[in-house]
């Protein structure tokens, strides 16, 4: 629990100026651009809807086979 809400207010304000100062900085938009390229590469909805109908239809044969 917050015991002094202004001091609270105060450090939680000094740390999102500066978040917002260096959201621009040159590592920073590497990083993000880092970061985007890579849920890009591994969750893109159109790999991931390839690989769930694979895996469906795969149980589905199984099942079949089964039957």
């Amino acid at each position: 629990m917050v015991e002094d809400k202004v001091e609270h207010a105060r450090k939680f304000a000094y740390v999102l100026k500066d978040a917002i100062d260096n959201f621009w900085e040159a590592p920073v938009q590497a990083g993000l651009a880092f970061q985007k390229q890579y849920y890009d590469m591994h969750y893109d909805i159109e790999t991931t809807a390839k690989q769930w109908t694979m895996m469906l239809e795969t149980i589905k044969n199984n099942l079949e086979k089964k039957s």
